[in-house]
């Protein structure tokens, strides 16, 4: 099982380092820069015609990714902190029987 919660963490940290990147990589993207606006989509996976996005929508999608990894994470850390929790217990009433 701990093989599969290192996995698990290291996904979540991923996750969240890549939306942070990209979230403060969109507020550097300066509007009228088609390259820019290109390479922000392409980290964000927007697919399509880039004419028809604007930079404001990109930079509100990265920000919501970004809130969205964070409720992750902190699910994730609650969830092993239960499972810890949990695991003392048992060692506590193994322990005195």
């Amino acid at each position: 099982m701990s093989n599969t919660v290192d996995q698990a963490s290291i996904m979540v940290g991923r996750n969240v380092d890549k939306a942070e990147a990209d979230l403060m990589y969109a507020y550097t993207v300066r509007e009228g820069d088609p390259e820019g606006l290109k390479k922000l989509a392409a980290a964000l996976n927007v697919q399509g015609d880039i004419k028809d996005v604007s930079l404001k929508g990109l930079q509100l999608m990265a920000e919501q990714r970004y809130q969205h990894s964070g409720r992750i994470y902190n699910m994730f850390s609650e969830l092993l902190n239960k499972i810890d929790q949990m695991k003392q217990r048992l060692i506590q009433k193994f322990g005195q029987g």
